[in-house]
């Protein structure tokens, strides 16, 4: 029996194998072409979509330190923005940790007085870890 189950397990793998082969040499090539910008979403976002690639979208650092200087120059450019960015918002952005790691505590300049007694601490964990300030 166990002799029975290695054979079928050798005749699986070798199977897959040749397959995996099989696929990356019969891969076809699909040519360029232009892709329109879905009407299904707002103007900003067709806006965003439509616009050309960022400069660094096909940057891949090789080692840590080139990792660390492209991490780096991000948050050069974002930071200059935030000012700007603070002001157009209306929004106070106080630093501080919670539970060990570094945050901000993002509060409008004014709070309808509906909403003065509300809570609204809620976050997005790519957006805080992804950017600076």
């Amino acid at each position: 029996m166990k002799r029975a189950r290695q054979v079928f397990l050798l005749v699986i793998t070798t199977a897959l194998a040749v397959s995996s082969v099989s696929a990356l040499e019969g891969s076809r090539e699909i040519p360029a072409r232009l892709l329109p910008v879905p009407d299904t979403v707002s103007r900003a976002m067709q806006a965003a979509i439509g616009a050309p690639p960022l400069p660094f979208w096909n940057t891949h650092p090789k080692s840590a330190d080139e990792w660390k200087a492209f991490v780096q120059q991000l948050a050069d450019v974002t930071l200059k923005t935030l000012p700007l960015l603070r002001e157009q918002t209306g929004v106070k952005v106080e630093p501080t940790t919670i539970g060990g790691a570094k945050a901000f505590i993002i509060t409008p300049r004014e709070v309808a007085e509906g909403n003065r007694e509300r809570d609204f601490s809620s976050c997005s964990w790519r957006l805080l870890c992804a950017r600076p300030g």
